[in-house]
């Protein structure tokens, strides 16, 4: 496989986007930019690569717009958010939409707090740390996400590994699920959030929802998390609300299905353990 080396002065995205499959595109420490970046087409057995050349001194992205891409890992990167005016709550900074096989070990997502907004959001976490839309083959592993207003967010997404991952730090929701099939999360740290309680927020490490959606969420495993309030707020822990049937705007067609929740370590003070 070839690999190229990168440093932030170079060109990210033209080197990516002439990258065939196999190729390990190596970035030198520092600021490499923000990356939009369209079809990259690595194979299931030869994966296009981005990592840092020293993982002890990863470089960094300030932001990520992934669309059409197919095997694509990305390693060892510090994905850095810096909150800005106007920067809306529920910004993605880094998102991934139609795409398949995308990887992501071993990165660190690091947050910001929002100012200048309003006095229950000055100072808390803002943003989404990593957003998946509409992909097949997703690996979130061995990353740590901390400092948004939520960690992790995953809609129309099939085929999904959640493992091995640390949240902390966020103000609303730890991951949150809506549309998926055949997921997997385990081994996950989810502790420590660092909630607004003067706001309206519904705070869960772990959330399926159906709110205007058009398919169930199925073949579900939940196992082996360690979900810790620690020295954060409360929160609810493992919350599954299926509002399209409970609402009665869908029936059977829209529950849930193939759902296993086990050995998970719940430490919490709220009523919503699993529910």
């Amino acid at each position: 496989a070839q690999t190229v080396q990168l440093a932030p002065a170079d060109d990210l995205a033209a080197a990516l986007s002439t990258a065939a499959a196999g190729t390990v595109v190596e970035l030198a420490p520092g600021d490499h930019g923000a990356l939009a970046l369209r079809g990259l087409q690595g194979t299931a057995d030869a994966p296009i690569t981005l990592r840092s050349a020293d993982p002890g001194d990863p470089a960094r992205i300030t932001g990520l717009d992934l669309r059409g891409a197919a095997f694509l890992r990305l390693e060892g990167l510090v994905f850095d958010y810096t909150f800005s005016p106007g920067d809306p709550g529920n910004l993605r900074p880094f998102s991934v939409s139609d795409s398949t096989g995308i990887a992501f070990v071993g990165n660190l997502f690091d947050g910001d707090v929002a100012q200048g907004v309003s006095a229950t959001d000055d100072g808390f976490p803002t943003a989404f740390g990593l957003s998946v839309r509409g992909s097949t083959e997703i690996t979130v592993q061995d990353n740590e996400i901390r400092g948004f207003y939520r960690g992790l967010a995953v809609s129309r997404t099939a085929d999904l590994q959640v493992t091995g991952n640390d949240l902390h730090g966020i103000r609303m929701d730890g991951m949150n699920f809506a549309e998926v099939q055949r997921v997997e999360i385990a081994e996950n740290r989810i502790h420590d959030f660092a909630r607004s309680l003067a706001s309206g927020d519904h705070s869960d490490m772990i959330q399926f929802w159906t709110n205007g959606t058009g398919s169930p969420s199925t073949d579900i495993v939940i196992r082996d998390n360690i979900l810790n309030a620690g020295n954060g707020w409360y929160t609810q822990s493992i919350f599954m609300r299926n509002d399209q049937v409970d609402r009665g705007l869908a029936g059977d067609e829209m529950f849930y299905r193939n759902v296993t929740i086990t050995g998970n370590v719940i430490i919490n003070a709220h009523l919503h353990g699993i529910t």
